[in-house]
């Protein structure tokens, strides 16, 4: 008789004496490949990664909205939820394993003008189910966004998540428009795109980090508000491979210019300025089919 096929290990949910058996191989032999505030990451072989946090106060009010929003998000472009448990002291989420964070991607070299607008429509894509369930990520920034081996995008790290006119975690300093009354407005799908445009202005820019302005009048955003459109993308952008023919490059520079007006229109101080998600997803899928 013929056995049924067994079901790939990095689909399906882990039974808790997988899990237990797991945390018992960690506890002798890994090193966590991140460690921080929000507690430690192990990758364990080549499909799953484990996010262990301590079970005090601060730390378990962070995994529990964590878990309750990963159980409602199941989308291409959000991390793939394997299971949880409690064990000893420790909280566990076993995930989908990817390949690397975007700042990563974005310190390894130039991104071409193509993965960059992929990205941003992952990103988005991602971001889109999460307000479609009037959910606020409230952390989107590049340490939140994993590319796979096939550089597909996935959302993680859903600690901060808050349902739409709730309070609740404003996110990462230079992510959301700071010493505004913004800072006090209760979660909503705008003050996501804020954050969603600083991470195209960083892919633009070629920037892994938010540049911290202590002591500077502007922010980075305002910075960016203030430069000439063909001036803020990196020099490099309108250089892409197959840019020989003067026909090639305008397309090429009509792009980004379309990318630098939508950036703008992202970080603009009025969030009701903002474009929508979907808004932002057909321009991002036009720019892509145009060539």
């Amino acid at each position: 008789m013929q056995m049924p096929p067994k079901k790939e290990l990095e689909d399906e949910i882990l039974s808790q004496e997988q899990m237990v058996a797991i945390i018992s191989k960690i506890k002798k032999n890994a090193t966590p490949a991140v460690s921080g505030a929000v507690g430690e990451i192990f990758k364990i072989e080549k499909s799953l990664a484990v996010k262990r946090s301590k079970d005090n106060d601060k730390d378990l009010e962070q995994y529990t909205v964590e878990l309750h929003t990963i159980n409602q998000l199941k989308h291409p472009n959000i991390i793939k939820f394997r299971g949880s448990c409690h064990y000893k002291a420790y909280n566990y989420l076993f995930l989908e394993l990817c390949h690397r964070n975007l700042t990563a991607a974005i310190k390894g070299g130039e991104l071409t003008l193509e993965e960059i607008i992929k990205i941003a429509i992952g990103v988005a894509q991602g971001m889109e189910h999460m307000h479609n369930l009037r959910i606020a990520h409230c952390d989107l920034k590049p340490d939140n966004i994993m590319l796979t081996q096939d550089d597909e995008v996935k959302l993680i790290d859903f600690g901060a998540a808050t349902k739409f006119n709730k309070e609740g975690d404003i996110g990462t300093p230079g992510y959301f428009l700071e010493g505004k009354k913004e800072t006090k407005e209760k979660a909503c799908a705008e003050r996501d795109i804020y954050s969603y445009g600083t991470i195209l202005l960083q892919l633009l820019r070629g920037d892994a980090d938010v540049i911290t302005q202590k002591g500077k009048s502007v922010s980075y955003q305002e910075h960016a508000l203030s430069v000439d459109d063909n001036k803020l993308a990196r020099p490099g952008l309108l250089l892409t491979e197959g840019n020989k023919t003067e026909d090639k490059k305008t397309k090429v520079e009509k792009k980004v210019m379309n990318l630098v007006q939508l950036t703008k229109r992202c970080i603009n101080k009025d969030l009701r300025s903002r474009p929508k998600v979907k808004e932002i997803l057909d321009k991002l899928r036009e720019l892509l089919l145009d060539d």
